[in-house]
């Protein structure tokens, strides 16, 4: 058995989305909130080798808490041959966004803050760019 329950969708204008839920979830799982985002992202496996942190997420999870509905963005970048001029910029921004001060106003924006068990892989990836 499943049922449907309806998600906020926050964009330049609100609108609505049905969407299918599993049976037996239970009401945290239910709410899509930046937390149970952030647990779905949490429990997804890198798949990624070497500086790849490609991510495979279980969107048929029924761990409490998390909300397998997500959307990452990949930050893309050459690990190598950047520009002598703008790699500081590169790699600082990357590091930032990578940062706890740079996660936590995310969930103001509507954004699910990357995860700590993820956002640690980072630093070593954006140290190594040239």
């Amino acid at each position: 058995m499943s049922t449907d329950i309806r998600l906020r969708v926050t964009t330049t204008r609100a609108t609505w989305a049905s969407i299918y839920v599993p049976a037996g979830w239970s009401a945290s799982q239910r709410a899509a909130t930046a937390r149970t985002a952030s647990a779905g992202v949490a429990a997804a496996k890198v798949i990624g080798k070497g500086k790849d942190l490609t991510l495979r997420f279980d969107y048929q999870t029924s761990a409490d808490g998390t909300c397998p509905i997500v959307l990452v963005s990949y930050e893309i970048v050459c690990d190598r041959g950047n520009a002598a001029d703008t790699l500081p910029a590169l790699k600082s921004f990357l590091a930032c966004t990578a940062s706890d001060e740079g996660r936590k106003p995310l969930s103001r924006l509507h954004y699910a803050p990357l995860p700590k068990s993820v956002a640690v892989q980072v630093p070593g990836v954006v140290d190594s760019l040239s």
